[in-house]
């Protein structure tokens, strides 16, 4: 079984050497392969003084390099994908659970919780989903939503829609292949993955999570009796947290240290 993570990267490279330090140690528990989606040099900088795969890629829209960097991914040899942000830090306990739901053959797997990390102050966060930190994808799930230009040989209904014979309809994969088995389909061309829509900046995760509950893709919620995962803030982030704090709770930096390595708490204290 084959694990990669990816993430997108811009103009905030103490952060997300943060990211690569945990990845670093998660690859001593098991395996792992890293792309990265650059936008800035500093960031390219980082990835090659750990010597991950990168690619530089336009940083807006972000929906759209979030798309390209999904469709460079599932050409990677691997079972699964793990997404998140590049300021975020998984603990071991919680690889190891991802690990133990990619045996048992998973489509999508996601956890509760998280907690906040900003200057020293730490906040911990139950909502019912950690907004897209550490989503693991099974590969031959994401290439069944590749999208497709169809042509269909009869007039066909799907969810109240008619597509009608001769002209190019847009279908995932596993609708098109349908069809294509009860023969009226007469031509698919592939397409590309849309995960999101591409012109977004903001609600990525409400767009990319909508596509997958409309494909029916099977969702997979590892609960933990504390959070495992840490989101580190810093002056340059996508959205504000802070309209989250009357949801959180104040946690004390311990809660920090048991999830992350000594070289993590080394880095973490000269920031």
């Amino acid at each position: 079984m084959k694990v990669l993570f990816i993430t997108c990267m811009y103009n905030r490279p103490k952060i997300s050497k943060l990211y690569l330090l945990g990845l670093k140690r998660l690859n001593q528990i098991y395996p792992l392969d890293v792309i990265v989606y650059c936008s800035d040099q500093e960031s390219i900088k980082l990835c090659e003084e750990f010597g991950v795969k990168h690619y530089f890629y336009k940083n807006l829209p972000l929906g759209e390099k979030h798309n390209d960097l999904f469709n460079q991914a599932i050409q990677f040899d691997a079972d699964y994908i793990i997404h998140s942000g590049d300021d975020n830090v998984m603990s071991n306990e919680l690889y190891l659970l991802y690990l133990e739901e990619f045996k048992k053959d998973k489509e999508y797997i996601k956890t509760t919780g998280l907690y906040f990390y900003k200057g020293g102050k730490v906040l911990e966060f139950h909502p019912k989903n950690t907004f897209g930190a550490f989503r693991a994808f099974k590969v031959s799930t994401l290439k069944d939503l590749v999208s497709n230009s169809v042509t269909f040989t009869d007039n066909v209904l799907i969810g109240g829609k008619t597509y009608e014979q001769g002209y190019y309809h847009k279908l995932p994969n596993y609708k098109s292949e349908y069809y294509k088995e009860k023969n009226k389909v007469g031509n698919v061309t592939k397409l590309s993955l849309e995960l999101y829509s591409n012109d977004i900046n903001v609600g990525l995760d409400f767009s990319s999570e909508s596509t997958l509950k409309e494909a029916r893709v099977k969702e997979t919620i590892i609960k933990t009796d504390k959070p495992q995962i840490i989101d580190f803030k810093s002056n340059q982030n996508i959205w504000s947290f802070e309209k989250y704090y009357s949801l959180c709770t104040n946690a004390k930096i311990e809660e920090i240290y048991r999830i992350i390595g000594e070289e993590e708490k080394e880095y973490l204290k000269t920031l």
